[in-house]
Parts: structure tokens; sequence; C-alpha cells
């Protein structure tokens, strides 16, 4: 009996290395170009902000200690003065702080305690007593710890930043590693620069279109919901980056094409 033979019909590559699909792991680097340069860039400002602000403050605690020392002012209004002035600082560095860092912050100040607060909170450190039952010269020196305090900043908060601030410069880090190594595994580098710069500004604008209604849909303080907002902000602007800038290639490919007949 002969042995039965099957034929197999079709063109077949035996010697021929085949590449498996990228497509999610471009997507993948794509998105945190996008969203990672918004974010680092973001802490790395706000860190930079906050320390201007500790610096401002501190600066108004040392001004005011001195114009008490001198004779110039009472205590009492000193201490006044620089807890009013640093609630207003706190407003006016606002506008200097990432929608993120804006939503934290007003998150911080739901929470925030008033000038009477820290009177007795001090009165009862140095005293073990009420505000209300001290002397007037235990008062003073309330008064004059107030006016000290006003020129530290809120320890936690300080921390939290210093941990951004190096988060900030990691997420830059690792993006411009992924974007140099796109760069040179691409056939292209010049088209490829261009698609990265397009990601990455792509991202960085939306995320800051994003950030301005940060306020109108997610309200005061909720960090939670700005971070979302921005992130998906920043998302959606690198991927039409990345096609606006495929849709320029295509264009200048072809007009090229056209200018060579």
């Amino acid at each position: 009996m002969a042995d039965a033979q099957t034929t197999f019909n079709g063109s077949f590559d035996t010697q021929k290395k085949h590449r498996l699909p990228s497509a999610l792991l471009d997507a993948a680097i794509s998105d945190w170009e996008a969203i990672a340069t918004k974010f680092g860039l973001d802490a790395i400002k706000d860190s930079a902000t906050r320390a201007k602000y500790m610096a401002h403050i501190a600066e108004i605690s040392n001004d005011v200690r001195q114009e008490v020392d001198s004779g110039n002012m009472s205590i009492k209004d000193g201490a006044v003065y620089c807890n009013q002035l640093r609630d207003r600082l706190f407003i006016e560095y606002r506008k200097y702080t990432s929608s993120v860092g804006v939503a934290q912050a007003e998150a911080i100040k739901l929470n925030a305690r008033g000038f009477d607060y820290y009177l007795n909170k001090y009165a009862q450190i140095e005293f073990k007593k009420k505000f209300a039952d001290l002397t007037e010269q235990e008062r003073g020196k309330i008064y004059y710890e107030v006016i000290k305090s006003a020129g530290r900043g809120n320890d936690t908060v300080n921390t939290n930043v210093r941990k951004l601030r190096v988060r900030g410069n990691v997420f830059l880090l690792v993006t411009a590693i992924l974007a140099v190594g796109e760069i040179v595994g691409a056939r292209s580098k010049i088209k490829e620069v261009a698609r990265q710069g397009s990601i990455i500004a792509g991202g960085m604008i939306g995320g800051g279109l994003a950030g301005f209604g940060v306020s109108f849909v997610c309200g005061p303080a909720e960090p939670l919901c700005a971070v979302a907002l921005v992130y998906i902000g920043s998302h959606v602007g690198g991927t039409v980056g990345q096609l606006a800038n495929d849709v320029y290639q295509d264009e200048r490919e072809e007009f090229m094409r056209w200018m060579k007949r």
C-alpha cells in the first residue's frame, strides 16, 4: 500500500526572523512619556514654589520679631499680623502651583486651625494651661512663640514635597531614557525625534488644559480627582500629539514624492 501523501500549498519563509507585535509596548511607552513628563515637571515646580513660600514666611517672621524687639510693634499685633499674612501668602502662592498641588493645598486648608487654636496649643505646651488663664507676661511669651512658628512650615507637607521632587526627577530621567532608546532603535532618527517631541509636548498641553478644568469638574480640595483628570488630559494630549505627527509625516512624504515627479 502506497504511503499517503499530504500536500501543503502556499509560501512559507523558514529562514526569517519574526518580530512580535510591539504596538502595546509602544503605546505604554508613549503613555508614560506623555503623563510622567507632566507630573514630573509639576512636582519639581511645586517643590520650587514651596521652597520660595518657606523662605518668604521665614523672612516675615524674622522681620516682625525685629519690629517687636525694637518696640515698633506690640507683640500681640505682631502675632496677629504673622498669622493673617501667612494665610494670605498661602493663597497667593497657589497661583504658581500646579492644579494637583492646589487641590492638595485646599484639602490641607480644610483642616487648618484658627489663631485661637495655636494660642491654646502653645499655652498647653509651655504652661499646661489654657491661654485665657495665663498672665500678661505668659501671654506675651505665647504671642512670641506664634510669631516664631509662623516662619516654620508644616513638617509633613515639607517632607511630602521633597519626596515628590525626587519622584519628579526620576520620572523625567526614565522618560528621557525611554525617548532616547526609541530614537536610537528607530530607522529614521529625525522622524522619531519629532514623534517623541510631539508625544511629550502633547502630554504637557493636554495635562495643562485638563488642569484648568480641575476646579470646575472636581471642585475644591479633591486631589485624587485632580490627579485623575490631569492623567486623562495628558494621555489624550499625548495621543493627539502622536497622531498629529503621524499625519504630518505622511503628508510630508507624499509631498516629497510629488516634488520628485
